[in-house]
């Protein structure tokens, strides 16, 4: 409910609890996964197992860890937006790569 202002103030019952998905560990050796953290203006026209989809397709392509990172959400961006979102569209792509050091 971030940016609907104008909802809450109706006080019509609306909270800005997120929806939390299950805790995945990534064991040492698994190749790169990714984390998306994203408003619902993805959400509302890509679905979940869409994105996975899509990312895992893209990551077969991947470089860099961090300029993939900003293409998979660039990517899931133009989803949204070809999807025709509605809502604002804030998009995060994580690449995470176990046993990676610091």
């Amino acid at each position: 409910m971030l940016g609907d202002r104008f909802l809450k103030d109706e006080d019509l019952g609306f909270l800005a609890e997120p929806f939390v998905s299950s805790v995945e560990v990534v064991p040492a050796g698994s190749p790169p996964a990714f984390m998306v953290l994203a408003s619902d203006g993805l959400w509302d026209v890509v679905s979940e197992g869409r994105v996975a989809a899509l990312l895992a397709k893209a990551a077969a392509k991947e470089g860099d860890g961090q300029l993939w990172a900003q293409e998979a959400a660039d990517l899931l961006l133009k989803q949204a937006v070809d999807g025709r979102s509605k809502d604002d569209i804030s998009i995060m792509v994580l690449c995470l790569q176990p046993g990676m050091k610091k």
